[in-house]
């Protein structure tokens, strides 16, 4: 508990699901901009667990710093219906609180304590006895995991496959309980129209050399390690030992989480150090503690006391350890690449730094959190001005009220986001995660006098067709034949020709 409050802060990338949220209770429906539905996040449980919250709470930083700490604890317990014994257990429980990866992305604003809620949940599923009760929940669990964020299936897919073919008889429970999956890809289609988020295809339609993004994936990992060393460590040593000395469903495990971390370094990364390698971390855990032949060692709990005590001295010790953070963290910070993101957003939009000035915010009169983009986007939301161009552009989208933010990296901008991105001369310019586009001749104008005033005839007639899908009304001839037409390449030869080879 400690850890996580100590530690609990919110990135700016949290508060464009959050300007989702605040939209939907302000009348404009799952939109990011007001005028445009665009799905602007990848994790659609995580989103309704926002919509929730705040029809209740009425604000996002305090109260889903609230429900990120319940969900970790929950993670926290339920992982004592795996650990063989209460020794084991506590290992665990001391490990995680040593892992970066772990605590501080369980506190962040992202979707990653209810992804952590829910692979436990799914571990927990497959060990039960096969039943059609425990199908469907098994079924569900993957449902959760889905659409938390689509991606971490793999740490659990190869497991799950497993035992759907063993089970296949009762396969009408499993496929009862992924019913939530085809109820969301359904709306997603009707509403937004399109079955995958915006923000998949923008950080999807990228023109890098595989080689070159797998480069940036093992640096990721180098990079990451180097700050946070215990988790890529325990992660190893636990899939090793699930492998030697576990059943067909714990190598299962780390097939998955095999799966998973390749996946990482194929896609380049990220650029927050550790976002992507708690979840592998929980899973490979979850695998080794699933081993029951450990119980036949002599040794058993000789070596269990051991790693308590090592995994405790490393959580007091390591100068980056959760344990030993503080409220100057992040004052001094040099930006790279690959960074230590809660350090560079902790002193505006950390718990305990935001709790120490509230006195002072709230005689000033300003929400919570308050920070440089806070009062950017809140100016922007007062002033004449209709459009505002931005690379970081959640908090202050945000604030910005009706007005309409283009984020450069194209997560919430439909038709950026269909514009491949190119490495610019110096080939270094991107962030994975986060690839600044290139606008096109007459877009910011289009997008500030609600015209479509975009220069090249090809691409300005597949405007036409975005701005009727996004903005239509729903169930017409007209926008349904733009939605056919957009997701089945019609327009792909005019979205290619319109960016230069090189983007800068």
């Amino acid at each position: 508990m400690y850890a996580l409050l100590v530690c609990a802060w919110q990135c700016d990338d949290a508060y464009i699901t959050f300007r989702t949220v605040r939209n939907f209770w302000s009348g404009w429906g799952l939109t990011w901009n007001p005028d445009e539905r665009v799905q602007a996040y990848t994790h659609p449980l995580w989103m309704f667990v926002g919509l929730a919250v705040y029809g209740v709470a009425h604000e996002m930083f305090f109260s889903m710093t609230a429900v990120a700490v319940v969900l970790s604890l929950a993670t926290v317990i339920l992982l004592r219906r795996i650990c063989a014994n209460p020794l084991e257990y506590i290992v665990t429980i001391v490990i995680l609180t040593g892992s970066c990866a772990f605590i501080e992305f369980s506190v962040c604003g992202l979707e990653n304590p209810l992804l952590n809620l829910t692979l436990v949940a799914s571990v927990v599923a497959s060990r039960a006895s096969p039943s059609p009760r425990g199908e469907l929940v098994r079924a569900l669990c993957l449902s959760g995991v889905f659409l938390t964020r689509a991606d971490a299936v793999l740490l659990i897919g190869p497991l799950w496959a497993a035992q759907t073919f063993e089970r296949r008889g009762q396969l009408r429970f499993s496929l009862l309980g992924l019913a939530p999956i085809a109820v969301w890809e359904v709306f997603s289609l009707v509403y937004y129209g399109s079955l995958t988020p915006n923000t998949a295809l923008a950080k999807l339609n990228i023109d890098i050399p595989l080689t070159q993004l797998a480069l940036e994936g093992v640096r990721y990992l180098g990079l990451s390690s180097l700050r946070d060393p215990v988790t890529l460590i325990v992660l190893i040593a636990a899939s090793t030992f699930a492998l030697l000395h576990g059943g067909r469903y714990e190598r299962l495990l780390v097939a998955g989480t095999g799966l998973y971390l390749l996946y990482v370094v194929r896609i380049g990364g990220d650029f927050m150090a550790g976002r992507f390698l708690g979840a592998p971390l929980l899973v490979a855990v979850s695998a080794a503690n699933g081993v029951d032949e450990c119980g036949q060692w002599p040794g058993r709990h000789r070596v269990s006391a051991a790693l308590v005590v090592v995994a405790l001295a490393y959580a007091l010790v390591w100068p980056h350890s959760p344990m030993r953070s503080t409220l100057d963290h992040g004052k001094t910070l040099h930006y790279e690449k690959v960074n230590d993101e809660r350090a560079y957003y902790y002193q505006a939009m950390g718990l305990l730094p935001t709790l120490v000035r509230y006195p002072e915010l709230k005689a000033a009169n300003v929400p919570v959190p308050w920070g440089t983009f806070a009062a950017i986007g809140l100016a922007f939301s007062k002033s004449p001005q209709r459009v505002m161009v931005r690379t970081e552009a959640g908090v202050l989208g945000y604030y910005s009220g009706k007005k309409i933010v283009i984020d450069m990296p194209a997560l919430a901008d439909p038709l950026l986001a269909r514009l491949k991105f190119r490495l610019g001369a110096d080939a270094e310019g991107f962030h994975a995660g986060h690839y600044e586009r290139w606008m096109p001749d007459g877009y910011l104008e289009s997008r500030a006098l609600d015209r479509n005033l975009i220069e090249r005839p090809d691409l300005r007639e597949a405007y036409d067709a975005i701005r009727l899908m996004v903005r239509g009304p729903l169930f017409t001839l007209p926008r349904w034949r733009a939605i056919w037409r957009l997701n089945t390449g019609y327009y792909d030869a005019a979205f290619e020709r319109a960016v230069p080879e090189r983007s800068s």
